[in-house]
Order: structure tokens, then sequence, then C-alpha cells
């Protein structure tokens, strides 16, 4: 490469053959460069000299990426939380280190274990999002596995499994993703469904729509019941607009005791250009 500092050279041009075009830096700024898969890369650097465009060079160095196992991280249950006896707890992971492109997860190939006092509970959980039971209160331990292009990798979480006399709630339906939302498609009719440690139990669903800054467009509609019909909005243009909508159920038991759970899902259509 030519000494940029007795230059006009302002930028350093990065490509890659097999990616193309990777973007631009200052001279003497690092580039920083994710492969989209394994294998050898020639990864060159060039200039222009703005002011004479004869003045040109450029450097090329091949690079050899090693596939990496799967690094997987548990979402939910969140570091610290307790997990409550009898109820369906959802379970959540994501793998952090794709190099795939679109970098979708690898969702059928992840398997959960949960244990209770080193005692397997299940063994045969298989998704991103899944519900998991613990019946009786202990110490408990998730894992989860998933094997990625010929590699595996896996990843543990402990917690106590309660058992406290008190009113908890899980939405059973809709289910979040490694996004930490739910996701609808525009018009969709789906059965809202939830669980609670209380038996019997009274339950009642407010459905609000969420602007985009996050403020509640209206006050909500309440529907009564463990399970409740419902039906996305249809109302937008998907092109420009992917509302929320925060689904919130609060359970009551016979005490007057109540407990709830809230679950934001993301309602997306298919844009359809003018």
């Amino acid at each position: 490469m030519a000494d940029y500092e007795s230059s006009n050279i302002s930028s350093i041009f990065w490509t890659s053959d097999v990616e193309g075009p990777l973007g631009s830096t200052s001279p003497g700024s690092p580039f920083f460069y994710q492969p989209s898969g394994p294998g050898l890369r020639t990864i060159t650097a060039s200039a222009v000299d703005p002011v004479d465009s004869s003045l040109r060079g450029q450097d090329s160095v091949v690079l050899s990426f090693q596939p990496a196992p799967p690094n997987l991280q548990i979402l939910a249950p969140e570091p610290g939380a307790d997990v409550f006896a009898g109820l369906p707890t959802e379970l959540i992971a994501r793998v952090t280190n794709l190099t795939r492109f679109p970098p979708a997860q690898p969702c059928s190939s992840m398997v959960w274990t949960g244990f209770r006092n080193n005692s397997i509970v299940f063994d045969n959980l298989v998704g991103c999002s899944v519900l998991g039971t613990f019946p009786t209160a202990g110490a408990g331990r998730l894992r989860v596995a998933a094997t990625v292009d010929g590699l595996s990798g896996s990843t543990d979480r402990t917690f106590s499994i309660v058992s406290d006399g008190k009113v908890h709630v899980a939405i059973t339906n809709p289910l979040r993703g490694p996004d930490l939302l739910a996701h609808l498609e525009r018009g969709q009719a789906i059965t809202l469904s939830s669980a609670s440690t209380a038996s019997p139990a009274t339950y009642a669903w407010t459905v609000q729509n969420i602007s985009p800054t996050g403020i509640l467009e209206v006050p909500g509609t309440t529907m009564i019941g463990q399970n409740a019909a419902y039906t996305a909005p249809v109302a937008f243009d998907p092109c420009t607009e992917a509302p929320k909508v925060r689904f919130t159920v609060v359970a009551t038991d016979l005490l007057g005791q109540t407990g709830s759970a809230s679950v934001t899902a993301h309602v997306v259509g298919l844009c359809i250009p003018r």
C-alpha cells in the first residue's frame, strides 16, 4: 500500500472474494470483519488518491476461518429468577455466534433437558422457545444443547424450584421467540392461553395496542376466561408499520390473591410495494 501519511488518501476500501465489498475505514483504523461461514477468504484493502486517480494501490491477505461450536445462551428463565412448581415455564435460548446468512436460529436442533435435584424431569423438548414444567420444589437445572454444521455445544442454568402458596401465572400461548417477542401475522386468529398455580382460579385478559413510542394507544379490551380468542389487527400498512400488542392475564384464587403475566407480540404483514 502507498504511504497514506504523505498522501491525500482519506479512505481504505475492504473487499472479500466471497462476500464482496465489506466497507471502508479511515487510514490507520482497524476494520472488523465477520465471515459469512467457514473456509478461505482473500481480503483486499485498496485505496485511490482523490487528487490523482493514477495513484492507487492494494494489498491482499488470505485467511482461513474454521467453524466454531455453537455458543448457546439461555434467555428465559433469566439468571436469578425462580421457577414455580407445577407452572409451565417458558424456556428460551439462542445461538450467539451464527455465521450463516441469513442468521436463522437452529431451533429444530435445540434440545432441552430439565433436572430436579439432579434427576431428569424432561429431556425431549425441542425448539428455541418451549414450555417445561417442574412438578415439585427443589434444586433445578436446565441444559440446552444444539448441533450446527456438525459441531455441538451446550449450556446450563441453575435455579430454585419454588412452591410458596402464592398465585403465579404463565402465558402459554403465544410464546416469545429468541428476540423476547411473540410474533403474529396480520389478521391471524389465535387462542390466548394461560396457566396458574391456583386451582380453582378466575382469569381476565387485557389486550392493549402499543404505539412505536411504547405508549398505549387505547385503554384496551378485557376478556374473561383462562383461554380467550384473539385476532391480530389488520388496519395498518405492513410496508411502513409493524404494530405491537401487549397481552396481560390476571388470575385470582378463591381467597382473592392475584398474580399476572404479560407478553408483547409483534404483528407483521406481507408488504406489497405500490
